[in-house]
């Protein structure tokens, strides 16, 4: 009988939810140079601007076309990007904080996520590189321009 009462008053409250938002308010829509602004003003974690600054890299995508299909053939469930080491105060949830944004690439299986490539975006000097994990070593590579000046603009360094 409990349960009914719950039930009852769950319907009632999004009956009610769905009515008040169905009556017509005299709002006027929002236009899209108004969503513009109100994206402008959104601080996002400069991580994000450095996830995009990767994947536009040739030998990200390079590295991941096609990846997704034959990790799920093994019996995993795609690729990731890890963010272990990162200079963001704002969002400094990672291992440790570095001068650099860190990621590896990694293989996700239910049992592990094995790293395949590590990728390193030094915030100063705005260079993007790859490291050879075998031998230790940083190759500088290059990425579409156009995903640093996000970086610069919003990013405080």
């Amino acid at each position: 009988m409990n349960y009914l009462n719950i039930y009852f008053s769950y319907f009632l409250f999004l009956s009610l939810c769905i009515s008040c938002n169905n009556k017509n308010n005299n709002v006027d829509p929002i236009s899209a140079s108004e969503i513009k602004e109100l994206d402008i003003n959104v601080k996002k974690p400069c991580h994000e601007f450095v996830v995009n600054i990767i994947m536009s890299s040739k030998e990200f995508i390079e590295l991941t076309e096609g990846l997704n299909e034959r990790i799920i053939a093994n019996g995993g469930s795609g690729y990731l990007l890890v963010l272990e080491n990162n200079p963001d105060s704002i969002y400094n949830k990672v291992q440790k904080k570095s001068a650099v944004y860190d990621y590896s690439l990694r293989e996700n299986y239910p049992d592990r996520a094995t790293p395949i490539a590590r990728f390193i975006f030094d915030p100063y000097k705005l260079m993007l590189f790859q490291e050879d994990m075998s031998e230790g070593t940083l190759k500088r590579i290059n990425y579409d321009k156009a995903f640093v000046n996000s970086f610069i603009q919003n990013c405080e360094l």
